[in-house]
């Protein structure tokens, strides 16, 4: 990743990312690498992220950013190659790759999934289904999703999710706001 970002660097009009669509997750952290490094990328929009990985792969962009589970069979065929993972820590099921963090470079991204429930519930029925939740997630059931769709596997409940979807919700619009995707009033 150093290297990559070295050799991004020294091009003078940038290199190409290609993405799923502006506004995108994927746009926004290559917008928080770009604030972190310096480096500036010709960002290539694409209808879809299957498009994208095409135009990767057919040497049309020199790089993306995507999900393991959705690029994996390409890296296990030796065709895409992973620099970097834009977690905290390294991922169990690629262990030999490098966080972002680990390359110098301070970003993490997460793309989340969560239950919501009314905003009236009450307090008996939140707690009821954390603990459904909570259990669930010990199963054996979910540990064959998570190593399938490889995904983290992190539980918070409501309380905790809601503090971090609040930060998160920040990033957002300040990133956003940046890429001029929301206009300030």
């Amino acid at each position: 990743m150093k290297e990559f970002i070295a050799g991004a660097k020294k091009k003078r009009k940038g290199i190409s990312m290609g993405l799923a669509s502006l506004g995108s997750s994927d746009q926004i952290s290559a917008h928080r690498i770009e604030k972190e490094t310096g480096v500036e990328f010709n960002i290539v929009s694409f209808k879809q992220g299957s498009e994208a990985f095409t135009a990767l792969l057919g040497g049309h962009v020199d790089f993306g950013v995507g999900n393991p589970a959705e690029t994996s069979g390409q890296i296990e065929a030796g065709k895409l190659r992973v620099l970097a993972t834009l977690t905290d820590k390294r991922l169990p099921y690629m262990p030999k790759v490098p966080t972002l963090k680990e390359e110098g470079v301070n970003v993490a991204f997460y793309q989340l999934r969560g239950i919501w429930g009314t905003k009236n519930m009450p307090k008996d029925v939140v707690k009821y289904w954390e603990t459904v939740f909570q259990k669930l997630t010990q199963t054996a059931s979910w540990k064959k999703y998570v190593e399938k769709e490889m995904v983290l596997d992190t539980y918070m409940g409501s309380a905790d999710y809601k503090k971090f979807l609040e930060n998160e919700l920040k990033m957002f619009e300040v990133e956003l706001t940046a890429l001029g995707q929301i206009k300030k009033k």
